[in-house]
């Protein structure tokens, strides 16, 4: 994971929207790496939802 520069904080400051950030944890091998873009849409979805409420 990239780590947020200062520039990169202020710009995201700055802006006039809405940002989110989505941690998860991330399998690396195996049959189980299959439930990782699973998981990450649903966390798309969970925010979406919490942020039109």
């Amino acid at each position: 994971m990239t780590e947020l520069s200062r520039a990169d904080f202020q710009t995201l400051a700055q802006e006039n929207s809405t940002c989110i950030s989505i941690y998860m944890p991330a399998e690396k091998a195996g049959a189980e790496t299959r439930k990782n873009p699973i998981r990450f849409k649903n966390l798309i979805r969970e925010a979406e939802e919490k942020i039109a409420h």
